[in-house]
């Protein structure tokens, strides 16, 4: 895990439920974790879902980041396996932010594309 990952993604995923996060999922999971180039998708995500948390009261501040971040997580993993190609990737991944109302660039989501690619 990339020692500069904002700390709640660190209280969060260090250490993954094995139910859960086993095989391929934990594999893109640690690929998340540790790239250098995924840190600004971190940073970026939670602010936004800072912001977001004042419509979703419901939860504390802390539980609704764990929540959105996994989702967050699973929905990268599963567009990236069901994604013939890049764009596809792409345009699954826009769909899924406008959803839950955030906002990554284009090239932050080819970030993101091209190091689970590596794997």
């Amino acid at each position: 895990m990339n020692k500069e990952l904002p700390s709640i993604v660190r209280q969060i995923f260090t250490d993954p439920d094995p139910v859960i996060w086993s095989g391929f999922w934990l594999e893109y999971l640690k690929v998340l974790l540790q790239s250098k180039d995924v840190l600004v998708v971190w940073d970026r995500l939670i602010s936004q879902m800072e912001n977001n948390h004042q419509y979703n009261r419901q939860l504390s501040l802390n539980k609704y980041l764990k929540w959105e971040l996994k989702a967050f997580v699973a929905m990268t993993i599963k567009n990236f396996k069901s994604a013939n190609n890049k764009k596809e990737f792409s345009e699954k991944m826009q769909a899924y932010l406008r959803l839950k109302k955030l906002e990554l660039e284009e090239s932050v989501i080819k970030i993101i594309f091209e190091e689970l690619e590596l794997l």
